[in-house]
């Protein structure tokens, strides 16, 4: 045990010395950051509109300036390479040398872009970025000087029109008001009355074009503000990549490799290496084909979205080879002694503890129910669905305490499956019922597809499921997450459902066929948070200390490929938070924490086999989202409640 720990203590020391050693002699970026708001708002209210009116006009399809309010326009400048180009004249170096040090990130919720350059040089750096604000800055003065020209004529245009149709119905009123001098019929008193509520309407017109006209004007001599500078550019002072980042790569992979090099040791020396590439919903087999599936439809039906760049191919050619070797070699390497199927009577379950919890739940999730439900009738049911979703994507649920019995759900509903039939039908069926309340309170497809899942995996590794089966089972959740999807979308404005028109095969490219395509437009993350979305735990604990640390949002913003999404497959955070290298990084991590469980999993350990099956339901989904790094908490919580119901706490006493 001491020689053991020497030698995890001397590669630590080792991995140390390598990672300071790499840090030096690697060349160091700096990165020169700003961040702009679009001024073309303030200026609305600074002519007189208010907030209200703002988003009205935006709303309105036939608004003549609408793109021009929108921060998004300026992120697709910094994309056009002919941007770029120009860029590249002016700093005498390549145009992909600026297409690759010149990022940003949008934040259309806030309104704001964060754009950076990043250089060997500090100075560099910072001089490039002001180029690009200046570069930036005319070419949208020239952009809106065009159309300011064009909206200003057209304003001038619909005041006439409405000075000229006032006149007419002054007109009209003026020539029935004479003819009718002396009449007191009913008729004709109510056609005045329409005659002067006409009046009333075309002069409120004149005042909105007049307003208009007047907003124009005041845009045209505005034509120096383009954006407002929220935060300014100055020198960097420490480069892009810290040396932490260095120690937790070569400390990781130091401690994997002598404990690989220990395991292989041993299986050698017991003469037992036995290769064994599992059955279907092995982790390397599972990846494979879910990938393989992604990749076979893009071909076939690959036109209802927006091509797939090599930024995803690349992503994935790191993503999939490394993941699988590692799961491979991890269960290969742990060794199965006595691979055996796991059965309702070798899973062991804390009775006790699972009625206690069951007990929990029946009590929690109804109030959970009528809580949220409490909520959202209060705009009324006829949205039922989508406020139900809406109130879970903002957060704004405040169940508090009662919100455990989520995470206790997904628990008593893998214990359930496995150990039944030995535990009592009508407490089966209740946790089944109980999974569906929860799935019905956030309004989540998940939820389901997790139900599903768990239900999918233990009939198949019990013999129960044949092939024939997970096919119907398939088309089966389809269906349900069809109609769940519609019945969530809400009403549009005209009173129409948004989502009336969605055939199914656009509905399944929604959630299959744009993952890939979001990833291509996602852009590594820049700030001086180090790993915000995948170090979220760490940062969730330094708050808790006393710290400050922003966390990142749960839901992501939504990307138009031309489909509507907002996942962008299991590489995302990884990716933004430390670029391809990231992507390598945590499928190592990923596969090698994927193939322990399936192998303690095969070696008959009840707590392996829950947690592998709740692993599972993020391996099959890696075509979607990324949420073990992301939402830590949960999937922490979850981990718990499957440890404590089926670890055995027996305790022996020896003479």
């Amino acid at each position: 045990m001491l020689k053991s720990f020497f030698t995890y203590l001397l590669a630590t020391v080792a991995a140390c010395l390598l990672a300071v050693t790499a840090w030096l002699f690697s060349p160091k970026e700096y990165a020169a950051q700003v961040k702009i708001s679009d001024e073309y708002k303030e200026t609305d209210f600074a002519v007189g509109l208010n907030r209200f009116n703002v988003a009205l006009r935006d709303r309105d399809p036939n608004a003549k300036n609408k793109s021009q309010n929108d921060i998004r326009i300026y992120a697709k400048i910094l994309d056009d390479a002919s941007f770029a180009k120009e860029l590249s004249k002016i700093e005498k170096v390549d145009v992909e040398h600026v297409q690759e040090h010149l990022l940003y990130n949008l934040n259309v919720t806030q309104h704001t872009l964060d754009i950076q350059y990043t250089a060997r040089d500090p100075k560099m750096a910072a001089c490039v970025l002001d180029s690009v604000l200046a570069k930036l800055q005319r070419r949208i003065w020239k952009y809106r000087g065009v159309r300011a020209g064009g909206d200003i004529e057209n304003a001038e245009k619909a005041v006439a029109v409405a000075e000229e149709e006032l006149d007419s119905a002054r007109s009209h009123y003026v020539a029935y008001a004479g003819s009718h001098y002396d009449a007191v019929a009913p008729n004709v008193l109510f056609s005045l009355d329409s005659l002067k509520a006409e009046i009333r309407t075309k002069e409120y017109s004149r005042t909105r074009a007049y307003d208009n006209l007047v907003r124009q004007q005041g845009m045209s001599k505005k034509m120096p503000s383009a954006f407002l500078v929220v935060k300014n550019n100055s020198v960097p002072q420490e480069s892009t990549t810290p040396l932490v980042g260095y120690l937790g790569v070569f400390i990781t992979l130091a401690l994997l490799l002598v404990k690989g090099i220990k395991l292989l040791r041993e299986r050698i020396k017991e003469g037992d290496i036995r290769i064994s590439f599992g059955n279907l919903f092995a982790p390397w087999n599972i990846t494979i084909l879910v990938w393989a599936a992604i990749l076979i439809l893009l071909q076939f039906v690959g036109d209802l979205v927006y091509p797939v760049t090599s930024k995803f191919y690349m992503a994935l050619g790191l993503w999939l080879p490394i993941f699988c070797v590692s799961s491979f070699l991890t269960f290969t390497l742990l060794g199965v002694k006595h691979q055996q199927r796991m059965t309702s009577p070798s899973f062991h379950l804390n009775i006790n503890l699972f009625q206690l919890l069951l007990f929990l739940s029946l009590l929690t999730t109804p109030l959970c129910v009528k809580k949220v439900l409490e909520i959202v009738t209060m705009f009324g049911t006829e949205d039922l669905m989508a406020n139900l979703r809406l109130l879970t994507v903002k957060g704004q649920t405040g169940l508090g305490v009662l919100s455990y019995s989520f995470v206790i759900n997904k628990a008593l509903l893998i214990a359930a499956v496995w150990k039944f039939p030995k535990i009592p039908r009508w407490q089966f069926i209740l946790v089944i019922i109980l999974s569906l309340l929860t799935s019905f309170v956030i309004m989540d497809k998940g939820t389901i597809f997790f139900l599903f899942s768990t239900v999918i995996f233990v009939l198949y590794e019990k013999k129960h499921l044949r092939l024939r089966s997970l096919i119907l089972m398939g088309l089966v959740l389809s269906a349900i997450f069809f109609v769940l999807t519609i019945m969530r979308s809400g009403t549009a404005v005209d009173g129409s459902n948004n989502l009336d028109d969605l055939t199914f095969l656009q509905f399944f490219a929604i959630y299959v066929l744009t993952t890939p395509v979001a990833f291509c437009y996602l852009t590594p993350t820049i700030g001086a948070q180090y790993g915000s979305y995948t170090l979220t735990l760490f940062y969730l604990m330094v708050n808790k200390l006393g710290g400050n640390f922003p966390i990142t949002e749960q839901v992501q913003e939504f990307v138009w490929v031309p489909l509507p999404t907002n996942l962008y497959t299991i590489m995302q955070p990884f990716y933004m938070d430390f670029g391809y290298g990231g992507i390598a990084f945590f499928a190592l991590i990923y596969g090698v924490m994927c193939g322990w469980a399936y192998n303690k999993y095969k070696n008959g350990s009840s707590v392996a086999c829950a947690l592998y099956t709740f692993l599972l339901y993020y391996l099959i989904l890696q075509f979607g989202q990324e949420s073990l790094f992301m939402l830590p908490i949960i999937a922490l919580q979850t981990v718990f409640f499957i440890f404590i119901l089926t670890k055995d706490f027996r305790i022996k006493f020896s003479k």
